[in-house]
């Protein structure tokens, strides 16, 4: 079978990222042809097929000329709508499967697939289907959006943001409305519960929502006993990952605790905690060096303050037979129970304080074989493969 993957970045920024990146190389073991399409970017990963991808385009600080640029994107997507067509043309697919395509990408590309009858999946790795800010940290708003689109969105994303930006995404979500973008795919694939039932909340068809679970490649277990030396912070520097309570609950604790992971609040945390030498900022590292830490960790957090889907964090802790502290919120608590971790609220410095406590005063030991098992792409894949094959009868 020959399946185009696309995903707007392809490197491994976050979540999307890596699933679009995992799920290329365990289509490819399992013996199919994969072609990726996505932005170029300068941290891209090397593809043969990178001469399809279009042009860089860059939302968060832009200037002028880059609103402009990034107008045509969202809205005509010439360069996207040429290159798409011919990478189409070149390779032949037989499945389209979307990720993370909104702005930089742009809807187009599920237009074009179900202009030229390919099956088309997508897979949902946020909320943009439903909600113009991608990264609900409001569950109210579901009433807000989900039966209709308004201009709060424009206020409320990420208060005191770039109201260009906002702008932009609100009008994004007029254009490429969801009545439409759901006669485009055949299947949309939800990674939780949660995000299937925000997606029948929000109007789209249920006999398109699947449920299918993330997955994880085999990690590389060092051959030693676990060290169970620090706990760990696996995840982008972002006000909705929580990681802004996560370190004053952390300051105020004398145990060591690693933070992996870039973003725009790298800087400013690092200089705000350079005096606390048990908070390790390690920055974005190679993921055999992540898989190390964590196996070693005594638990991981995930203090998420947004209604996460289903964290890859999660899995490739439990997957390292470590287990994970996290929050009461989004599709977190369908991942985590007694046996592997804990649950606590969000937003709250002192709940966040008696987890860390308790998790390394009395540490768990998650079945480590029977988590990869239970998230193998062998798994993943067989069942994806099913609903490929679905599309294409």
């Amino acid at each position: 079978m020959k399946i185009l993957l696309a995903n707007k970045f392809y490197y491994p920024r976050g979540g999307d990222c890596v699933y679009s990146l995992n799920l290329e190389n365990a289509l490819k073991r399992f013996g199919h042809e994969v072609a990726p399409f996505a932005m170029q970017h300068p941290n891209n990963q090397f593809s043969d097929w990178e001469s399809f991808f279009p042009s860089n385009i860059e939302f968060r600080k832009p200037s002028i000329s880059g609103y402009v640029k990034g107008l045509e994107r969202i809205f005509l997507a010439s360069e996207v709508r040429k290159k798409f067509r011919l990478l189409i043309d070149e390779f032949k697919p037989d499945i389209i499967h979307l990720n993370n395509i909104h702005s930089q990408l742009s809807p187009i590309i599920a237009q074009i697939s179900r202009q030229m009858e390919i099956p088309v999946y997508w897979t949902m790795h946020d909320y943009r289907l439903l909600y113009p800010g991608a990264t609900l940290r409001n569950r109210k708003l579901c009433k807000i959006y989900f039966p209709k689109l308004n201009t709060t969105s424009i206020r409320y994303h990420y208060k005191g943001a770039n109201i260009i930006n906002n702008t932009l995404v609100y009008l994004e979500s007029l254009y490429w409305f969801r009545s439409d973008l759901a006669s485009y795919t055949n299947i949309f694939l939800c990674p939780s519960q949660f995000m299937c039932n925000a997606m029948i909340e929000g109007g789209f068809p249920p006999e398109k929502i699947k449920l299918l679970r993330n997955f994880t490649l085999p990690p590389s277990l060092p051959d030693h006993p676990k060290t169970n030396d620090s706990y760990c912070y696996v995840g982008r520097l972002t006000p909705e990952k929580g990681i802004l309570t996560l370190l004053e609950a952390a300051a105020q604790l004398p145990y060591p605790l690693q933070v992996i992971g870039g973003g725009p609040l790298e800087t400013d945390l690092r200089r705000r905690y350079a005096n606390y030498s048990h908070i390790n900022f390690l920055g974005q590292i190679p993921s055999e060096q992540v898989q190390r830490i964590l196996y070693n960790a005594r638990f991981s957090v995930v203090p998420s303050e947004w209604y996460e889907n289903a964290p890859l964090s999660i899995i490739e802790s439990l997957s390292m037979g470590t287990p994970v502290l996290g929050t009461d919120i989004g599709g977190i608590p369908e991942l985590i129970d007694a046996s592997n971790g804990r649950i606590i609220p969000p937003h709250n410095i002192a709940n966040l304080s008696e987890g860390i406590q308790e998790l390394w005063n009395h540490p768990l030991s998650p079945n480590a074989q029977s988590y990869r098992s239970m998230y193998s792409f062998e798994r993943h894949i067989n069942s994806l493969l099913d609903l490929y094959t679905e599309g294409i009868a």
